[in-house]
């Protein structure tokens, strides 16, 4: 492979210096006068340019080849996530960003092969990582939003259809975000929303758990921000 590459790029650049070459010909002749020079010299420029432009173009194409093959061999390269090793796998990953986790029993996590609770920093809850049962093949992120006192109190003076409206609007919110996310008790007197990122075992890594770790901290801030803001203003417009 990498002969062929070095083959073909030097080849080119030989094109190119033979181009080169004769085009300064052709300039000594036209130098001394020789019409028949005017045209091959114009027809050499072009051949040259014509050349130039094929080997930069192809040498970026060999770099994209290249950094691809790369990446494909870095990955195969990289310990493999199984669904035998993905919990030491994750509690590994915890400890080495130092973020404070703890397992949970099985009494709080039913359905589950493990199950953990961790807080990340700047994450305003808890948040669960877990391989459920009914999807063994995926790791599953989520966290729970909960309506503190003063919530549950502005929840309690809304009309039905306000509380419709607050509803429907967390619901664009998360979608816009691209959030997923179900209603644990979508009814009076609590509004429990669990927001979940799915992440199939195959495709783990280091860089991908904690890429979706920060982004469920993220959408726990948005939607819980997006619903106080909700609930104010359905209390406002009573």
């Amino acid at each position: 492979m990498v002969k062929f590459l070095v083959e073909n790029i030097f080849g080119n650049i030989l094109w190119a210096l033979l181009g080169l070459g004769a085009g300064a010909m052709m300039t000594r002749y036209r130098k001394r006068g020789a019409e028949w020079t005017n045209p091959v010299l114009y027809g050499a420029a072009t051949f040259v340019l014509v050349i130039l432009v094929v080997a930069i173009l192809y040498v970026k194409a060999v770099a994209t080849d290249v950094k691809a093959i790369a990446t494909d061999f870095s990955r195969k390269q990289r310990p493999q996530v199984t669904e035998g090793n993905v919990e030491a796998k994750v509690l590994d990953w915890l400890h080495t960003f130092r973020v404070n986790e703890e397992p949970l029993p099985d009494s709080e996590a039913p359905g589950a092969f493990f199950a953990i609770k961790a807080r990340p920093r700047g994450s305003i809850g808890p948040v669960v990582i877990h391989r459920p049962t009914e999807f063994p093949h995926y790791l599953v992120i989520q966290a729970d939003i909960e309506l503190g006192e003063e919530e549950k109190a502005l929840l309690g003076k809304l009309s039905e259809t306000q509380m419709t409206e607050v509803i429907l609007e967390l619901q664009g919110e998360m979608a816009r975000a691209k959030i997923g996310y179900e209603f644990q008790n979508p009814s009076r007197p609590s509004l429990h929303v669990r927001l979940i990122r799915r992440i199939p075992i195959a495709d783990l890594s280091e860089d991908l758990f904690m890429q979706r770790l920060e982004e469920i901290v993220h959408d726990l801030s948005l939607v819980n921000t997006s619903l106080i803001l909700s609930l104010r203003r359905g209390v406002r417009q009573r």
